[in-house]
């Protein structure tokens, strides 16, 4: 399996900035998130927040953190499906602790568990969802605890075999509730061969220039002093490098708070916009002792939008990152 998508919330400065990957009518805390920094919060009637998938997916294994800040009638968890269709939806019932997944939003159950979660308080929510006509699966995990498998299930209310978005809340009784440190893996790639388990996504800054520092400040001569806002503040500070294949800008990075037993990935993500003309197109970049690794090359446009890359494995070793080379890694951009 390989990820597709992990998110701390820790970095974004609200619903409106170029970081932002979601779709959403929900709300943004910069300060509620599990382990400090941000976090997504559904608050009221009918908000929901959004995410598209890089490309259609028939299987998919995805983690978050969930806070309920209340308990009662039922709260639509999570959504899978499209735009335009819910094809599979996780309810909870506040009141009994019961888990139950639907076809289509609310259409029928698919099947029920019952494991109370606190109110106010995090808990790791786990779901391996293969969506198929006759065929489907259906795995569910609350802090670690599996408490649904269910196989050879009709969980596509449109009889479709792909699943584009993944929406937290919806519905007009959905409860309050906070969600922090998400992850999806699809079933391609070796890296990462199942469920991840309670994980926490960790944001590391820019700390020094590690070069090469090709481009130019907007003021002074340190180049990582422009990058290292705790969130994006758009055109304010900024590093200008010229549209020449190999111009880079390298960054030492933050050390990691904990000790983990295990780091699963890193992913860089840039904040860019090319300034006249012409095409242009940029990269992230990954160094571990000397050897360097890029993201997809992606057009870049006239107004800021993210640029961004998941590595799975160390470029320097081809093996799962250690903690020693993510706390001595560089990380930056490139124009390829």
């Amino acid at each position: 399996m390989s990820l597709i998508h992990l998110d701390g919330f820790d970095e974004y400065s609200g619903a409106s900035d170029p970081a932002m990957q979601y779709t959403m009518n929900g709300q943004f805390s910069t300060s509620a998130g599990r382990y400090g920094g941000g976090a997504l919060n559904i608050s009221g009637y009918n908000q929901t927040i959004q995410y598209v998938l890089p490309s259609p997916q028939t299987e998919i294994w995805l983690g978050f953190a969930m806070n309920n800040q209340e308990t009662g009638s039922q709260q639509l968890v999570l959504a899978l499906g499209s735009p335009s269709n819910t094809e599979g939806a996780l309810w909870y019932q506040g009141n009994s602790g019961a888990w139950t997944f639907y076809r289509g939003q609310q259409d029928s159950s698919l099947g029920s568990a019952t494991k109370a979660i606190a109110v106010n308080s995090w808990h790791w929510i786990e779901v391996h969802y293969k969506i198929d006509p006759s065929a489907g699966v259906i795995e569910l995990w609350i802090d670690g605890v599996q408490i649904m498998d269910l196989t050879g299930v009709d969980n596509s209310k449109t009889g479709g075999t792909s699943l584009t978005t993944l929406t937290f809340g919806g519905a007009n009784n959905s409860q309050a509730a906070y969600y922090d440190d998400l992850y999806i893996l699809n079933t391609s790639g070796s890296a990462n061969n199942g469920r991840l388990g309670d994980s926490r996504i960790e944001t590391l800054k820019p700390t020094s220039d590690a070069g090469p520092n090709n481009g130019t400040p907007s003021s002074g001569s340190t180049h990582y002093a422009m990058v290292d806002e705790n969130q994006n503040d758009g055109s304010t500070s900024t590093i200008t490098i010229a549209n020449t294949s190999g111009q880079e800008e390298l960054f030492g990075m933050g050390s990691l708070a904990g000790t983990p037993a295990t780091v699963h990935a890193v992913k860089v993500t840039c904040i860019a916009e090319k300034t006249d003309g012409g095409s242009c197109s940029g990269e992230s970049v990954v160094s571990s002792s000397g050897t360097a690794a890029e993201g997809a090359s992606t057009p870049l446009l006239t107004s800021f939008s993210l640029i961004g890359g998941i590595f799975e494995t160390d470029p320097h070793t081809s093996a799962a990152w250690a903690y020693g080379a993510v706390n001595a890694m560089d990380c930056g951009f490139q124009i390829p």
